[in-house]
């Protein structure tokens, strides 16, 4: 183990009243890189920045797909949001079930939350449904893998209400957020 130590570049000794701390990590400190390795979440309050850049990120994405881009186009543009929306959600929720500072877990709990409401907002936009029900019927320029992704997308879709009228989908969206939220209460209760 001696030579592990001395072999560690990293290697450093950090006295305590109660204890010797050898560290060999060669990790960066979460100063550097930001926690789970997004620059973003240095502090607790980096969260708010993380989740309002994926926010706008993926509307840009929205935007674009609005456009009705190539089939391949409208389903790499609908990984890279869904890429972007999960790199938040996960980091998120890791973060609220075992971060061992306040601050940062109830700043993810935020942003889970803000992200979930935004999630809704897509699930539920006519333009990604669109797009979607075009690169469906459009399967010809799709591999088979994509094509199954896009058939699952439009089911998805479907089971969240997008085809409902608006006022039936408002409010399914509102019982939507009213679950999540419910459930975060009740997970704090236990």
């Amino acid at each position: 183990m001696h030579a592990l130590i001395r072999k560690s570049a990293a290697a450093r000794v950090r006295a305590n009243s109660n204890f010797i701390h050898i560290s060999t990590s060669t990790a960066p400190s979460i100063k550097e890189t930001g926690l789970y390795g997004f620059h973003h979440l240095k502090t607790p309050k980096g969260f708010q920045r993380f989740v309002d850049d994926a926010i706008e990120r993926s509307q840009e994405l929205v935007n674009y797909i609005a456009g009705m881009p190539s089939s391949p186009e409208i389903i790499r543009a609908m990984d890279e949001i869904s890429d972007t929306v999960c790199s938040v959600i996960d980091s998120a929720e890791l973060c609220r079930h075992t971060h061992p500072y306040r601050e940062f877990v109830d700043e993810a709990s935020k942003a889970s939350l803000r992200v979930n409401e935004f999630l809704h907002y897509l699930n539920t936009n006519h333009s990604i449904y669109k797009a979607v029900n075009k690169a469906e019927k459009d399967s010809n320029s799709l591999t088979h893998e994509a094509h199954r992704a896009v058939r699952f997308l439009r089911m998805d879709l479907e089971k969240g209400g997008i085809h409902l009228c608006s006022e039936k989908l408002d409010r399914a969206n509102e019982l939507a957020i009213d679950i999540i939220q419910l459930s975060r209460e009740l997970s704090l209760c236990i």
